[in-house]
């Protein structure tokens, strides 16, 4: 078990007093360095304060490092005749989904299906749900729920998510229809990853999510934001496809509006890149793109005689002026600082390496 597994656990038995960031960060540090044994001993903390925030906050370690086998123990200690025992967190639901408790699959069903839960928890158990194999007559019945629910403004955000898993492909343009014209900005998030879970085929759809205004895809207040970032990502939209059609924009089209949202678009998806997120998706293919070659992209010049990085290019279109050209500056800071970082790090490992 490593050091900082100890001291992590050590620290929440003593209440001892923290910033989250702190604990964040050694959580992600465990995630990155750890193994079984530190899934187990994050479990077995978890479970002697499952209704603490900093205690939930652990499922996530059990996930990334944990196996089937430790998520059979989980679930059986946390349900009752396929029930949560009261006072137990949902996130419960997503991590039997990523450990791959086929056993939860009727518990999640009834959580995702029962229209008196809460948001949380119908979300909670539809991302469980997405890690799992469904059988014909599951499927059947989700189908049905997803298509009497189809064109609704408000509805079970993450229900779209699963289609497809009940669904071919034919299904994408009535799902991308459904949030391009009907759903509420505040449930379009299940929708973003329903069509990206069909793959990376479909990557021109998700294209068309991240660059229409009606999608709002860069929103912070509905977390669209986090779900196509994790979208993007699954079906290979890379950061240089962006940036390559913000320069497009910002060259050939004398539509400010449209440069202004493209830019606004690309830089939350780069926040979301550089953030440290919460669990995602076991079935989701993360981004691979390094600090480095993203910040190429951005702010390179060509030539030494004209600055045609993504500053220079604001510049010229649309002015010192523009009120987002200091978050680009901003970001050019933030990038440096995690290329440093990454060099440390890479920098130390081979040290340890070679001891």
């Amino acid at each position: 078990m490593l050091t900082i597994t100890r001291q992590l656990i050590m620290e929440l038995e003593q209440n001892t007093s923290r910033e989250s960031v702190w604990y964040e960060t050694m959580l992600h540090m465990i995630i990155k360095y750890g193994n079984i044994e530190d899934a187990h001993a994050l479990y077995h903390c978890f479970i002697t304060h499952p209704e603490d925030w900093d205690y939930i906050n652990l499922l996530e370690g059990l996930c990334k490092l944990g196996d089937r086998e430790l998520g059979l123990e989980l679930y059986r200690w946390a349900f009752t005749e396929g029930r949560l025992r009261v006072g137990l967190p949902g996130d419960i639901l997503t991590a039997c989904g990523y450990l791959g408790v086929q056993e939860a699959v009727g518990s999640l069903l009834h959580y995702a299906l029962d229209d008196s839960k809460s948001w949380e928890w119908q979300t909670r158990a539809c991302l469980g749900l997405l890690q799992l194999q469904l059988d014909d007559k599951e499927a059947a019945i989700l189908r049905r729920t997803i298509e009497e629910t189809m064109g609704q403004s408000l509805f079970n955000e993450f229900l779209p998510a699963l289609s497809s898993q009940v669904a071919d492909a034919s299904l994408i343009p009535k799902l991308y229809h459904w949030g391009e014209q009907q759903a509420s900005i505040d449930c379009n998030a299940g929708l973003v990853l329903g069509i990206a879970l069909y793959g990376p085929e479909y990557r021109e759809w998700i294209r068309q999510i991240l660059w229409s205004p009606y999608w709002e895809a860069h929103d912070t207040g509905t977390g669209t934001c986090v779900w196509m970032y994790r979208a993007m990502s699954h079906v290979g939209l890379t950061f240089t496809d962006l940036i390559d059609d913000v320069r497009h924009t910002l060259t050939d089209t004398e539509d400010r509006q449209r440069m202004e949202y493209q830019l606004d678009v690309l830089y939350q998806m780069l926040c979301e890149k550089l953030q440290y997120r919460r669990l995602s998706l076991s079935v989701l293919h993360p981004n691979q793109e390094t600090a480095e070659e993203i910040y190429h992209a951005l702010y390179h010049w060509s030539t030494p005689d004209y600055d045609d990085s993504i500053i220079g290019l604001i510049i010229k279109r649309l002015g010192m002026d523009y009120c987002g050209l200091q978050d680009f500056y901003n970001l050019r800071t933030r990038l440096e600082m995690r290329i440093a970082h990454d060099m440390e790090t890479i920098y130390l490992l081979s040290q340890h390496n070679q001891v």
